[in-house]
């Protein structure tokens, strides 16, 4: 199944460097940071090995996961053109919306990869009825669409708030062996399109490149993140019973998220003019 994706990705790459033109903004320096590349890939995939094996206190993947990690943020506070640019992080909104970001990871493809295992295995669904059952999750992506209208009006916090919330109690059923199965999938859509905003704003536009990039990262690193630890939680449990304690870490995720979501701008704020 995986294989799948080789071809896809090498007809992306041949197509981007055909048709995607270049924009580099004057003046700086669009070089790839191979130092970097060599120390945060491998840094973070061994992170997220030893979280999947449960090797908290015994496997040897974690402490040099994260050894490499340090050193990268060494080397990316002293680099004019960091692979990831950390000094965007200064940036209050900027921080507070990436922390939402891997939270939201966390929450929202551990979640992910608990739906299709509790829907066949608690639930005794087919592999194609699971698979109908996730399809409203793609729904998500294109109701955020109406999401960038309404914080320009309310503003990021409530938005975001509102989603995290209804996708909790939307979540927590599950946790009490709730049988409503239809719930999550919509509490996964509420979630996916609600704190998918907010992450730019207060940046200038020559940073906003950087800014998406590293948005996207920590997104990623939240949903890799999140899938080990759920994985080593159902490990750890009997079978069908323990998915209720696996989606009470999810519901915990998405309060946690609501809370940091507590530090988001209350109003959009004006972008930054380069000077």
């Amino acid at each position: 199944m995986f294989y799948v994706n080789l071809p896809l990705c090498l007809l992306a790459l041949a197509l981007a460097r055909r048709y995607v033109p270049e924009d580099v903004p004057p003046g700086t320096d669009h070089r790839l940071d191979t130092t970097g590349l060599l120390l945060l890939s491998p840094g973070l995939a061994a992170l997220v090995y030893g979280l999947s094996r449960d090797g908290l206190t015994r496997d040897t993947a974690i402490p040099a996961g994260a050894l490499l990690v340090v050193l990268f943020a060494a080397h990316a506070l002293r680099s004019p053109a960091p692979l990831v640019d950390l000094r965007l992080f200064q940036d209050r909104a900027f921080a507070v919306s990436s922390t939402l970001m891997f939270l939201n990871g966390l929450a929202l493809y551990g979640g992910m990869f608990l739906l299709p295992l509790y829907y066949q295995q608690a639930r005794g669904e087919s592999v194609v009825a699971a698979g109908l059952l996730l399809a409203p999750q793609g729904l998500g992506s294109l109701l955020s669409r109406a999401t960038g209208p309404l914080t320009d009006r309310v503003g990021p916090r409530p938005v975001v708030l509102t989603g995290l919330l209804l996708s909790a109690l939307g979540t927590l059923p599950f946790a009490l062996h709730h049988p409503a199965a239809a719930l999550l999938p919509l509490a996964f859509v509420v979630r996916g399109l609600a704190v998918n905003v907010g992450a730019h704003q207060g940046l200038s536009p020559d940073r906003i490149p950087h800014g998406s990039t590293t948005v996207r990262i920590v997104q990623q690193l939240g949903g890799s993140v999140g899938t080990a630890v759920l994985a080593a939680v159902l490990a750890r449990g009997r079978g069908a019973a323990a998915f209720p304690h696996a989606f009470l870490w999810s519901t915990a995720f998405t309060v946690l998220a609501a809370l940091v979501a507590l530090a988001l701008p209350a109003q959009v704020a004006a972008p930054e003019r380069p000077s």
